[in-house]
């Protein structure tokens, strides 16, 4: 007894093709009961009418109100989307998705308030040489009712493969969004110098860093006085964050005031679900860059963890791993 798979699930795959050989006559298998329930490949998947193909009970024991609101929300939110498709409608869903739709993103294209001296938490995602660098920021509420407030900025070293001079990227030099660095490999200090400016303009209580290519940046970081978290990229560490921040975008809690590089990322990102349904931010291509988008997730990931886990501001700094 299982749930539809995805393009990945080979195991499942291989006995849902059996079993409907079975059902249909092509196949003769006397030990084998197949009963398959789910909307047909061709339905609209927010047809009311089409749901009863997969949930025969629906309006007896599954609520029909329950179907309405997660239907209603996965039409703003890919990944509930992905989930409706997969769990409630019980068809086979792709296992790279884009994780956040145009419409949910335009939700929080809302102007931002004034930030500075605001209690803040920041990512940093570090590129490998001529890579693409980033930092997110990531302001949480002050009050119930009030949404997070995210921004980002970019480094890229002036000598690297990329064109500077094709848009989006050229746009994004000249704003200002995305700063570029001397010589061809990536430029730690103009990072330490970002770090350092909104340490003096927020309140910066934590930073979340990639182990596998900041951990030495990441000790710096510790010896300038600032705690340091180390965010472990496994689906197993992204999934609840990732989920959380894409519930919360698509309810409108998440704004970002149309900032033109985090709109950019979230054109390329994908969302990447394991076997187990854990989800984890993945991007489309080699050419297609999420790296600040990225880091700001991993900022949204302090902003909900921080208070909750052992370290916090009175025990002075050190880095810390989930």
């Amino acid at each position: 007894i299982t749930t539809a798979g995805d393009d990945q699930s080979i195991l499942w795959q291989s006995e849902r093709a059996y079993a409907a050989k079975v059902l249909r006559g092509d196949a003769a298998d006397e030990s084998l009961f197949a009963f398959i329930l789910c909307i047909d490949d061709d339905d609209d998947l927010f047809d009311e009418s089409c749901w009863p193909k997969a949930q025969p009970h629906l309006g007896v024991t599954a609520k029909l109100d329950d179907y309405r609101q997660l239907a209603a929300k996965a039409q703003l939110d890919d990944a509930t989307r992905r989930d409706f498709e997969r769990y409630y409608c019980n068809r086979r869903v792709e296992s790279v998705n884009r994780a956040i739709s145009d419409a949910a993103w335009t939700v929080g294209a809302v102007e931002l308030p004034v930030l500075s001296g605001r209690l803040g938490h920041a990512g940093v995602d570090l590129g490998w040489r001529d890579d693409l660098s980033a930092g997110g920021l990531c302001f949480p509420p002050r009050r119930p009712g009030e949404p997070y407030a995210i921004k980002a900025r970019a480094f890229v070293p002036a000598d690297c493969k990329r064109d500077l001079t094709a848009q989006p990227m050229a746009e994004l030099v000249r704003s200002g969004a995305v700063v570029v660095t001397p010589g061809n490999t990536t430029d730690i200090q103009a990072i330490h110098s970002c770090v350092q400016e909104w340490r003096d303009v927020y309140k910066l209580r934590s930073v979340a860093i990639d182990p596998n290519n900041a951990r030495q940046f990441g000790a710096e970081l510790v010896g300038k006085g600032l705690q340091v978290y180390e965010f472990n990229q496994s689906a197993r560490n992204w999934n609840e964050p990732f989920r959380e921040f894409l519930r919360q975008l698509a309810d409108g809690n998440i704004i970002h005031g149309g900032d033109p590089l985090l709109s950019w990322c979230q054109q390329n990102l994908m969302a990447f679900a394991t076997a187990d349904g854990l989800l984890r931010p993945s991007k489309q291509s080699s050419t297609d860059k999420i790296d600040p988008l990225v880091a700001v997730l991993m900022a949204f990931a302090e902003a909900i963890f921080y208070a909750t886990r052992d370290g916090n501001a009175g025990d002075g700094p050190r880095i810390r791993i989930l």
